[in-house]
């Protein structure tokens, strides 16, 4: 293989781990740090706050088909006013108990669901967050670093080592003439 050659792989090898690298990161990066909007679902509890100044709704998603599960999701509207519905809990059944949720108000601001403590203005719950789920985040975006550090690894290697010939040294005078 020629210098130019061994070149040429190896800058095609490092754009691959590169694109690679930043797909796989930029999904993984963007499934896990974006609030999605809420799927439609069906609604299996709607409640108000003690005080009548906040709705919480919980609508149940299935996903998957036969082999999927359930996801759960809540919203919080003010009662007074045309505001946005703002999700406050976002839970995989996976990732519970396997029972549907209830949601209990401990005081005006704050709502329970399924154990989980939170303020209906500043709050929020996402399992994907929480724990061993971040574990699992660290699994997907890791793998694009090992892509993207392997390539650049193999267009090192192509870029100076493949393609180089070996330098011999020069022959004594003497041997050169035979003698």
């Amino acid at each position: 293989m020629t210098r130019k050659t061994a070149r040429v792989l190896a800058a095609g090898v490092l754009a691959v781990a590169a694109a690679a690298a930043v797909g796989w990161g930029a999904y993984a990066y963007h499934d896990f740090t974006h609030w999605k909007p809420p799927p439609r679902g069906e609604l299996i509890e709607s409640s108000t706050s003690p005080d009548g100044k906040w709705l919480v709704r919980l609508y149940e998603v299935p996903w998957g088909g036969a082999a999927g599960g359930v996801d759960w999701w809540a919203n919080a509207t003010p009662s007074e006013g045309a505001s946005e519905p703002r999700v406050i809990y976002y839970d995989d059944a996976n990732q519970s108990d396997g029972l549907s949720p209830h949601v209990n108000w401990r005081s005006a601001r704050i709502v329970v669901i399924d154990g989980r403590e939170i303020d209906v203005v500043t709050g929020r719950y996402d399992f994907r967050y929480d724990g061993p789920r971040l574990l699992k985040v660290l699994l997907i975006v890791g793998p694009s670093w090992l892509v993207l550090v392997v390539g650049v690894a193999l267009a090192t290697w192509l870029w100076i080592g493949v393609g180089r010939r070996p330098r011999v040294k020069d022959a004594p005078a003497s041997e050169a003439r035979g003698g």
